[in-house]
Order: structure tokens, then C-alpha cells, then sequence
């Protein structure tokens, strides 16, 4: 292990970051000590720092009493349907880029549901479902990332107030419109699998790949089996479909695609997935899903950049949420970049989240004190 020293006159993303959330939410001054550049730069030094209002003030050179910036920041929140607005403006920068790349063929967009245990009193907001980490209670969001050719982006990021699949697909899909990007196909978890999200998928002409939920009786001697629960017999193989009604609303019969993928253990049940669109084969199904899976990548990278709070205001609740997702896209944007370099170290996440730390406190202390210099960033390169 050894110490390094350098000096950096001006990175390019220093004040990214913070530009961002100066221009896509409504801060303002909040009497003559806090004014708004100071609450945009300690909002990006919680979530880098996975910290608590309260604590900001203290580590932080705010001049004011931890009472004081919560009053401050309680000003500026945003209304839950104003967050979309700081989603999009973190991805202003690759729009260009990404409609070019996505003009012919388009893009393959993964959908999921993350839900954050919440262990108080219970809240408008508040998603109730199977008990998970010592509770039933969950501050929930639905997100949508691109998972095409290395594009880890995401999308959009919506607030979660029931288990309706439709209605979380009702919310996403006119942020991912506003972006106008070409989506080629949506891939979702098997949560979504309900007569509701196929009947809304099919109505918009939308193609998409889910896993089919086993329901019904098996095969056996002289019995032909029901429900799904017959393309999940070992063996079986290739492309059919599936018709059953609808039990709300209106119905109406549905009929699916089903895509029969052996497992790779010959052994075990077949994968069985229910899609809409073109499948040249088998394999190719298999895997165009698991890409999926870099979904639940952006949920670990995004835990990593979240601040704390015990507040049961959903404002505040879910600005935290939007805003490590913001820094995560920020994040992937940057990390290509030539202009930053540490000893020919790659600008990991964990990397990212420390300079933006120790630049933000040198900025505030700047602020405080006197005109600004040259900061020297010390950092241990193991």
C-alpha cells in the first residue's frame, strides 16, 4: 500500500453534479447564510457520502445548525412529479449519442421494481407485500435502464404505490417517450407476468420478453395437465402459444408467445419465457434475457450513493432515491473519459464517490473562507 499525492487545477465533472440539480430542481436561499449553490453541493456530498442531513451540517462547512439546513433543504423540496425532470437532465449529455446509436435497430430497455425496507409508522406511499429484512413495509420505485451493447443507463425512475404492473408500466413509459429514443424491446421480471401488463404491452404494439409464471397441474399418466404449469415438463422444447382469459375488467381471452428454452442442466425444467416480436431461435431468447440481470447492478451501484434518513416525508424519501441514480448515471458517463487519470487507475464507482467528496468539502471550505486555490486531493491507490 502506498500514499499518493497530486494536484488537479480543474476536472471536468467537478461541479456536474451540482450544475445539475441547480438547473432541474427548485432551490432556493433560504435567509442569508444558506443559499442554494451551498444546499445543491451538500445534497451530492450526502449521497456520495451515504450520510444524514444532520450530519452534513456537522462534516461539513455549512455555518449553520443541523436545525437550520433541514429547514433549508424542507424549502427547496421538489413535488414527487417534478424528480422525473433531474432523471432526464442527467442524460441531456448522451441523448445525441444514444439516438444515433439506436436509430436502426433501437434499444433493449430492462424494467424492474426495487423495494427499500421501511420500519416505522405506516405512510402514504408506502408498498405493503411479502415480509423481507424483518419487515412488510417498503419504499418502493420502479426503474427502467437501457442494457444494450454496454449501455447501463437508466432511463427513468418512478415512486411505487401498488403491486399493479400495469400501472407501473402506465408511469415509465411516457418518461421513456419524452427521451425519444427507439425501444426495441422491453424485458421484465416475472413479477410483471399478469393478464393486465400482456393486455396493455399488446394494445401499444410493445415487444417484450418475461419469464411465465408456472401455474396449474403437472402431466401425468392419463392426465394432460393445466395452466402453464405443461411447458414446465423436462425435456420439452421450442415455440408455441398460450390463450386464457382474463379474470378483470373486461375479460377478454388472451393469447401469448411462449418460448420453451431447455435449462442447461437437462435435468432441471425448462426456462419458459411469454414474449411478442421476432425470436430467430431458442438461444438467441436465452440470451437477450440476461441482460436483464445488469439491471440488478444498477440497484447495488445506486445503494452505494444513497443518503440516510428517518424522515417519513416521500418528498424527501424519494429525491434521495432519484438522486443516486442521477449520480450513478453521471458516474457512466464520466468514466470513459481521457481527461481524468489517477496512475492509470480506472474511475471506479467507489473512486468516484471519493472525489467527489473531498472536492465538494474543499469547495464548501473555499466558500467559507476565503478566494478558492488549487485543491490537493489525497488518495490511498491500493
Amino acid at each position: 500500500m502506498r500514499r499518493s499525492e497530486y494536484v488537479r487545477g480543474s476536472v471536468p465533472w467537478q461541479g456536474q453534479a451540482v450544475a445539475l440539480l441547480l438547473r432541474a430542481l427548485p432551490l432556493v436561499d433560504y435567509g442569508r447564510f444558506v443559499k442554494r449553490h451551498t444546499i445543491a453541493r451538500v445534497l451530492v456530498w450526502m449521497c456520495a457520502a451515504r450520510a444524514t442531513a444532520s450530519a452534513a451540517s456537522l462534516r461539513t462547512s455549512v455555518g449553520v445548525s443541523d436545525e437550520t439546513f433541514r429547514k433549508a433543504v424542507l424549502a427547496s423540496l421538489p413535488e414527487i412529479e417534478e424528480l422525473p425532470r433531474v432523471v432526464r437532465a442527467s442524460l441531456s449529455p448522451a441523448l445525441p449519442r444514444l439516438r444515433k446509436a439506436c436509430k436502426k435497430r433501437g434499444f433493449d430497455v430492462a424494467i424492474d421494481v426495487h423495494h427499500q425496507p421501511y420500519y416505522g409508522q405506516r405512510q402514504p406511499g408506502i408498498v405493503r407485500g411479502k415480509a423481507r429484512q424483518g419487515t412488510k413495509s417498503f419504499w418502493s420505485v420502479a426503474t427502467a435502464a437501457i442494457v444494450h451493447r454496454g449501455e447501463r443507463l437508466t432511463l427513468a425512475v418512478v415512486p411505487v404505490t401498488s403491486h399493479r404492473g400495469d400501472e407501473m408500466l402506465a408511469n415509465l413509459w411516457p418518461q421513456l417517450k419524452k427521451l425519444r429514443l427507439k425501444i426495441r424491446r422491453l424485458l421484465l421480471d416475472r413479477g410483471f407476468y399478469s393478464a393486465e401488463v400482456v393486455t396493455w404491452l399488446q394494445d401499444r404494439r410493445i415487444w417484450f420478453v418475461m419469464p411465465m409464471v408456472r401455474r396449474g397441474l403437472s402431466p401425468r399418466s392419463g392426465r394432460p395437465g393445466s395452466g402453464t404449469a405443461r411447458f414446465f415438463v423436462r425435456g420439452r422444447r421450442g415455440m408455441t402459444t398460450y390463450r386464457w382469459k382474463q379474470r378483470r375488467r373486461r375479460r377478454r381471452w388472451i393469447t401469448v408467445n411462449v418460448a420453451i428454452v431447455p435449462a442447461e442442466d437437462r435435468r432441471r425444467r425448462p426456462l419458459v419465457y411469454a414474449f411478442a416480436g421476432r425470436l430467430p431461435n431458442l438461444e438467441y431468447c436465452r440470451r437477450i434475457y440476461k441482460r436483464r440481470f445488469a439491471i440488478e447492478t444498477s440497484y447495488r451501484q445506486a445503494r452505494q450513493s444513497r443518503a440516510w434518513t428517518t424522515s417519513r416525508d416521500p418528498r424527501w424519501r424519494r429525491l434521495l432515491v432519484v438522486l443516486s441514480f442521477v449520480i450513478r448515471n453521471l458516474w457512466l458517463l464520466n468514466r470513459e473519459q481521457r481527461s481524468f487519470r489517477t496512475h492509470n487507475q480506472r474511475l471506479t464507482y467507489a473512486l468516484y464517490l471519493d472525489l467527489l467528496i473531498q472536492l465538494i468539502q474543499f469547495e464548501l471550505t473555499q466558500t467559507t473562507r476565503g478566494p478558492p486555490n488549487t485543491p490537493i486531493i489525497k488518495l490511498w491507490i491500493y
